[in-house]
Protein backbone atom coordinates (compact mmCIF):
# COMPACT_ATOMS: atom_id res chain seq x y z
CA UNK A 1 0.00 0.00 0.00
CA UNK A 2 2.97 2.29 0.93
CA UNK A 3 3.53 4.15 -2.47
CA UNK A 4 0.37 3.58 -4.03
CA UNK A 5 -1.42 6.43 -5.61
CA UNK A 6 -5.23 6.55 -6.41
CA UNK A 7 -6.22 8.80 -9.28
CA UNK A 8 -9.54 10.27 -10.12
CA UNK A 9 -11.25 13.17 -11.81
CA UNK A 10 -8.04 14.98 -12.38
CA UNK A 11 -6.60 14.43 -9.36
CA UNK A 12 -3.70 11.97 -7.90
CA UNK A 13 -3.77 10.88 -4.28
CA UNK A 14 -0.51 9.09 -3.17
CA UNK A 15 0.54 7.35 0.13
CA UNK A 16 3.90 7.94 1.07
CA UNK A 17 4.32 6.67 4.56
CA UNK A 18 2.58 5.69 7.41
CA UNK A 19 4.34 5.40 11.07
CA UNK A 20 2.98 4.63 14.19
CA UNK A 21 3.82 4.60 18.17
CA UNK A 22 1.69 3.94 21.41
CA UNK A 23 -0.04 7.53 21.20
CA UNK A 24 0.16 9.02 17.82
CA UNK A 25 -0.18 7.59 13.96
CA UNK A 26 1.55 9.94 11.31
CA UNK A 27 0.50 9.90 7.24
CA UNK A 28 2.56 11.22 4.40
CA UNK A 29 0.67 11.79 1.71
CA UNK A 30 0.61 13.90 -1.68
CA UNK A 31 -1.55 15.18 -4.25
CA UNK A 32 -0.86 16.19 -8.09
CA UNK A 33 -3.50 17.68 -10.64
CA UNK A 34 -3.37 16.05 -13.98
CA UNK A 35 -3.52 19.42 -16.23
CA UNK A 36 -4.46 16.99 -19.20
CA UNK A 37 -7.21 15.80 -17.86
CA UNK A 38 -10.06 17.93 -19.51
CA UNK A 39 -12.61 16.19 -17.55
CA UNK A 40 -11.08 17.52 -14.45
CA UNK A 41 -13.80 21.01 -13.12
CA UNK A 42 -11.79 24.17 -13.54
CA UNK A 43 -9.43 22.74 -16.42
CA UNK A 44 -11.92 22.60 -19.17
CA UNK A 45 -11.68 24.86 -21.90
CA UNK A 46 -15.14 25.99 -23.69
CA UNK A 47 -15.79 28.25 -26.64
CA UNK A 48 -16.39 31.03 -24.50
CA UNK A 49 -12.84 30.52 -22.65
CA UNK A 50 -11.12 30.11 -26.43
CA UNK A 51 -12.56 33.45 -28.03
CA UNK A 52 -11.34 35.16 -25.07
CA UNK A 53 -8.12 33.62 -24.67
CA UNK A 54 -5.92 37.64 -25.58
CA UNK A 55 -8.28 39.15 -23.30
CA UNK A 56 -8.06 37.33 -20.02
CA UNK A 57 -5.46 34.02 -20.56
CA UNK A 58 -5.22 34.19 -16.33
CA UNK A 59 -8.63 33.41 -16.17
CA UNK A 60 -8.92 30.33 -18.34
CA UNK A 61 -5.54 28.31 -16.74
CA UNK A 62 -7.05 28.85 -13.06
CA UNK A 63 -7.40 26.09 -11.46
CA UNK A 64 -9.56 26.19 -8.46
CA UNK A 65 -8.03 26.05 -4.77
CA UNK A 66 -8.83 22.78 -3.40
CA UNK A 67 -8.56 21.70 0.68
CA UNK A 68 -7.74 17.60 1.62
CA UNK A 69 -10.20 16.49 4.52
CA UNK A 70 -8.79 13.14 5.81
CA UNK A 71 -10.32 10.39 7.95
CA UNK A 72 -8.52 7.51 9.86
CA UNK A 73 -10.04 4.51 10.71
CA UNK A 74 -7.86 1.87 13.04
CA UNK A 75 -10.11 -1.30 13.78
CA UNK A 76 -13.33 0.58 13.12
CA UNK A 77 -12.61 3.54 15.24
CA UNK A 78 -12.09 6.84 13.93
CA UNK A 79 -9.04 8.55 15.56
CA UNK A 80 -8.92 12.23 15.22
CA UNK A 81 -6.24 14.76 14.28
CA UNK A 82 -3.64 16.03 16.71
CA UNK A 83 -1.32 19.07 15.88
CA UNK A 84 -2.34 19.12 12.87
CA UNK A 85 -0.26 19.77 9.42
CA UNK A 86 2.94 20.14 8.33
CA UNK A 87 4.69 20.27 4.32
CA UNK A 88 7.63 18.79 3.90
CA UNK A 89 9.48 17.40 0.61
CA UNK A 90 11.80 14.49 1.22
CA UNK A 91 12.87 14.08 -2.09
CA UNK A 92 14.26 16.80 -4.15
CA UNK A 93 13.31 15.56 -7.51
CA UNK A 94 9.76 15.81 -6.75
CA UNK A 95 7.22 18.45 -7.83
CA UNK A 96 4.79 17.85 -5.23
CA UNK A 97 5.09 18.68 -1.96
CA UNK A 98 4.45 15.57 0.46
CA UNK A 99 1.79 16.61 3.60
CA UNK A 100 2.34 15.11 7.08
CA UNK A 101 -0.58 14.05 9.47
CA UNK A 102 -0.85 13.40 12.36
CA UNK A 103 -3.89 11.30 14.85
CA UNK A 104 -4.06 11.00 18.15
CA UNK A 105 -4.83 7.08 18.94
CA UNK A 106 -7.13 7.46 22.00
CA UNK A 107 -6.62 4.47 25.20
CA UNK A 108 -9.80 2.63 24.30
CA UNK A 109 -8.07 2.33 21.06
CA UNK A 110 -6.99 -1.55 20.65
CA UNK A 111 -3.34 -1.77 18.71
CA UNK A 112 -2.67 -4.89 20.34
CA UNK A 113 -2.15 -7.80 17.13
CA UNK A 114 -3.42 -6.92 13.69
CA UNK A 115 -3.96 -3.27 12.93
CA UNK A 116 -6.17 -2.47 10.35
CA UNK A 117 -6.03 0.92 9.01
CA UNK A 118 -8.55 2.45 6.92
CA UNK A 119 -7.21 5.97 5.29
CA UNK A 120 -9.52 8.45 3.41
CA UNK A 121 -8.91 11.77 1.34
CA UNK A 122 -11.82 13.98 0.20
CA UNK A 123 -10.45 17.33 -2.11
CA UNK A 124 -12.71 19.69 -1.36
CA UNK A 125 -12.77 23.38 -3.12
CA UNK A 126 -12.17 26.52 -0.88
CA UNK A 127 -15.41 27.79 -1.49
CA UNK A 128 -17.39 24.98 -0.63
CA UNK A 129 -15.55 24.39 2.42
CA UNK A 130 -16.74 28.07 4.22
CA UNK A 131 -18.93 25.99 6.91
CA UNK A 132 -18.48 22.28 8.78
CA UNK A 133 -21.81 21.73 7.81
CA UNK A 134 -20.73 21.75 4.03
CA UNK A 135 -18.03 19.28 4.79
CA UNK A 136 -19.77 17.07 5.90
CA UNK A 137 -22.50 16.86 3.07
CA UNK A 138 -19.99 16.74 0.08
CA UNK A 139 -17.96 13.99 2.70
CA UNK A 140 -21.54 12.04 2.40
CA UNK A 141 -22.13 12.25 -1.15
CA UNK A 142 -18.39 12.17 -2.56
CA UNK A 143 -16.36 9.06 -3.27
CA UNK A 144 -13.17 9.90 -1.30
CA UNK A 145 -9.90 8.24 -2.17
CA UNK A 146 -9.63 5.29 0.32
CA UNK A 147 -6.47 3.32 1.36
CA UNK A 148 -6.62 0.46 3.64
CA UNK A 149 -3.91 -2.08 5.13
CA UNK A 150 -3.64 -4.43 7.41
CA UNK A 151 -0.07 -4.19 9.90
CA UNK A 152 1.02 -4.33 13.83
CA UNK A 153 2.19 -1.64 15.41
CA UNK A 154 5.45 -3.23 15.85
CA UNK A 155 5.83 -2.80 11.75
CA UNK A 156 4.88 0.59 11.90
CA UNK A 157 7.03 1.47 14.98
CA UNK A 158 9.95 -0.04 13.67
CA UNK A 159 11.74 3.58 12.94
CA UNK A 160 10.44 4.84 16.31
CA UNK A 161 13.16 5.97 18.78
CA UNK A 162 11.85 5.32 22.73
CA UNK A 163 14.45 6.45 25.08
CA UNK A 164 13.46 6.87 29.16
CA UNK A 165 14.69 10.25 30.45
CA UNK A 166 15.54 11.05 34.22
CA UNK A 167 16.47 15.01 33.50
CA UNK A 168 15.62 17.00 35.95
CA UNK A 169 15.56 21.08 35.46
CA UNK A 170 15.40 23.29 38.60
CA UNK A 171 13.22 26.84 38.04
CA UNK A 172 11.44 29.08 40.38
CA UNK A 173 9.84 27.24 43.21
CA UNK A 174 9.19 24.02 40.37
CA UNK A 175 11.09 21.13 39.21
CA UNK A 176 10.81 20.10 35.40
CA UNK A 177 11.45 16.21 34.72
CA UNK A 178 11.79 15.12 31.45
CA UNK A 179 11.04 11.65 31.29
CA UNK A 180 11.04 10.32 27.67
CA UNK A 181 12.14 11.18 24.29
CA UNK A 182 10.21 9.57 21.02
CA UNK A 183 11.64 10.50 17.14
CA UNK A 184 10.81 8.52 14.61
CA UNK A 185 10.99 10.55 10.44
CA UNK A 186 8.20 12.99 10.70
CA UNK A 187 8.03 14.07 14.24
CA UNK A 188 9.79 14.09 17.78
CA UNK A 189 8.32 14.68 20.79
CA UNK A 190 9.88 15.03 24.76
CA UNK A 191 7.34 14.61 27.70
CA UNK A 192 7.07 14.97 30.98
CA UNK A 193 5.95 16.58 34.69
CA UNK A 194 6.45 19.54 36.98
CA UNK A 195 6.39 18.44 40.71
CA UNK A 196 3.26 20.49 41.07
CA UNK A 197 0.67 22.58 38.90
CA UNK A 198 2.38 25.14 37.03
CA UNK A 199 0.72 28.82 36.51
CA UNK A 200 3.36 30.44 34.84
CA UNK A 201 1.83 32.92 32.07
CA UNK A 202 4.99 32.13 29.89
CA UNK A 203 6.37 29.54 26.69
CA UNK A 204 8.95 27.05 27.19
CA UNK A 205 11.17 25.62 24.51
CA UNK A 206 14.36 23.25 24.68
CA UNK A 207 17.00 24.60 22.38
CA UNK A 208 20.08 23.86 20.78
CA UNK A 209 21.93 20.88 18.49
CA UNK A 210 22.70 17.56 17.22
CA UNK A 211 25.82 15.85 17.04
CA UNK A 212 25.97 16.68 13.02
CA UNK A 213 25.56 20.09 13.81
CA UNK A 214 21.47 20.76 13.16
CA UNK A 215 19.88 23.74 15.44
CA UNK A 216 17.04 22.21 17.10
CA UNK A 217 14.17 23.20 19.14
CA UNK A 218 11.62 21.79 21.18
CA UNK A 219 8.23 23.75 22.21
CA UNK A 220 6.19 22.98 24.94
CA UNK A 221 2.49 22.33 23.30
CA UNK A 222 0.96 20.05 25.86
CA UNK A 223 1.10 21.52 29.04
CA UNK A 224 -2.23 19.75 31.38
CA UNK A 225 -1.78 19.80 35.27
CA UNK A 226 1.56 18.70 36.23
CA UNK A 227 2.01 16.97 32.65
CA UNK A 228 3.61 18.18 29.75
CA UNK A 229 4.90 17.73 25.65
CA UNK A 230 7.42 19.18 23.93
CA UNK A 231 7.10 19.21 20.08
CA UNK A 232 10.17 19.84 17.95
CA UNK A 233 9.37 22.92 15.86
CA UNK A 234 10.99 22.57 12.54
CA UNK A 235 10.74 25.95 9.74
CA UNK A 236 14.41 26.38 8.62
CA UNK A 237 13.23 29.55 6.38
CA UNK A 238 11.77 31.19 9.72
CA UNK A 239 13.44 29.63 12.74
CA UNK A 240 16.54 28.12 11.10
CA UNK A 241 16.11 24.86 13.32
CA UNK A 242 15.97 21.42 11.74
CA UNK A 243 14.84 18.59 11.92
CA UNK A 244 17.44 16.21 13.84
CA UNK A 245 19.82 14.23 11.61
CA UNK A 246 19.57 10.64 10.72
CA UNK A 247 23.23 10.39 11.54
CA UNK A 248 22.85 12.04 14.89
CA UNK A 249 23.37 10.11 18.40
CA UNK A 250 23.82 12.65 20.01
CA UNK A 251 21.83 16.06 21.13
CA UNK A 252 22.19 19.02 23.47
CA UNK A 253 19.53 21.33 24.47
CA UNK A 254 19.11 24.34 26.90
CA UNK A 255 15.70 25.25 28.80
CA UNK A 256 14.54 28.46 27.76
CA UNK A 257 11.42 30.56 29.37
CA UNK A 258 9.98 33.44 26.33
CA UNK A 259 7.43 35.49 29.31
CA UNK A 260 4.34 36.93 27.58
CA UNK A 261 5.64 38.71 24.38
CA UNK A 262 3.14 41.40 24.50
CA UNK A 263 5.17 43.68 21.96
CA UNK A 264 4.10 40.90 19.13
CA UNK A 265 0.74 39.96 20.09
CA UNK A 266 -2.26 40.62 18.23
CA UNK A 267 -6.15 40.03 19.11
CA UNK A 268 -8.49 38.80 16.26
CA UNK A 269 -12.20 38.76 16.96
CA UNK A 270 -14.58 35.66 14.96
CA UNK A 271 -18.08 36.14 14.86
CA UNK A 272 -20.55 33.02 14.76
CA UNK A 273 -22.35 33.55 11.49
CA UNK A 274 -24.73 30.94 12.99
CA UNK A 275 -25.15 32.47 16.42
CA UNK A 276 -28.48 34.52 16.78
CA UNK A 277 -27.22 36.11 20.17
CA UNK A 278 -24.14 38.05 18.85
CA UNK A 279 -21.89 35.65 20.69
CA UNK A 280 -18.17 36.50 19.44
CA UNK A 281 -14.79 34.52 20.19
CA UNK A 282 -11.59 36.60 20.68
CA UNK A 283 -8.16 34.75 19.31
CA UNK A 284 -4.76 36.10 20.18
CA UNK A 285 -1.82 35.62 17.79
CA UNK A 286 1.83 36.76 17.42
CA UNK A 287 2.94 38.50 14.29
CA UNK A 288 6.85 38.94 13.95
CA UNK A 289 9.16 40.84 11.22
CA UNK A 290 11.66 38.92 8.38
CA UNK A 291 14.68 38.14 10.67
CA UNK A 292 12.72 38.14 14.26
CA UNK A 293 12.18 34.76 16.01
CA UNK A 294 10.04 33.83 18.48
CA UNK A 295 12.45 32.58 20.92
CA UNK A 296 15.29 35.47 20.35
CA UNK A 297 13.67 37.03 23.71
CA UNK A 298 14.24 33.57 25.39
CA UNK A 299 16.51 33.15 29.32
CA UNK A 300 18.46 30.20 29.53
CA UNK A 301 17.37 28.16 32.92
CA UNK A 302 19.35 25.64 34.36
CA UNK A 303 22.26 24.20 32.61
CA UNK A 304 22.48 22.43 28.89
CA UNK A 305 22.17 18.36 28.91
CA UNK A 306 22.90 16.05 26.43
CA UNK A 307 21.18 13.47 25.41
CA UNK A 308 21.72 10.24 23.44
CA UNK A 309 19.50 9.33 20.65
CA UNK A 310 21.40 6.03 19.73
Amino acid sequence: VIGKSISRDGITITLNEIVMDSKNLWIAYSDSEDLNDKNHTGKEQTKKDLTSQDTDSDTQNTIEDKILFTEVRINGQEIHQGLGQRTVNNNALSENPITVEDFTIGEEINTEGTVNIEFKVWSIAMSDAETWENIQKIQANTQPYTFKLTTSKEELEKNTVDINLDQNIKFDSNILNLTEFRWNPFESTIYGTYDGTVYIDSDYYLIGTDDQGNKICYQETGRNGEETVFQQTIDPEFTVYKEISPEAKLITLQLYEVKNDTAHQVFEEKTDKDSSDDVYEEFAGYVYDDGENPTDAGVPIGDRFTLQIR
